[in-house]
């Protein structure tokens, strides 16, 4: 190999890595919310159900990803289910509808 074919592999590599440096950068969140709500959302007939945490995670592309996370009191007993919706920006300024990408 001459020294030519070698400072291309070493270019063409260096431009790979900074690619994918790049890609990497843009899909992590940019923004984390964290808020603390404690909304009770049940009614007297059923059990006894709390809004306790909600997680935002904004990413440089304005989709956001948000986690709710209930208490449920069935009995006595506390039950945490957490819900995770995707919102991805329509281009008109607003939000599409959430998809929910997580379910625990």
């Amino acid at each position: 190999m001459n020294k030519k074919n070698i400072l291309l592999i070493i270019a063409t590599l260096i431009i790979s890595i900074l690619i994918t440096k790049s890609i990497i950068y843009i899909r992590k969140p940019h923004l984390d919310y964290l808020f603390h709500p404690r909304l009770m959302l049940a009614s007297i007939d059923t059990p006894k159900i709390i809004l306790t945490d909600m997680k935002i995670k904004k990413y440089y592309d304005d989709s956001l990803d948000i986690t709710f996370i209930f208490e449920y009191y069935v009995k006595g007993e506390k039950d945490i289910r957490t819900r995770t919706v995707r919102f991805v920006p329509n281009g008109k300024g607003n939000y599409s509808p959430g998809n929910e990408i997580s379910n625990e």
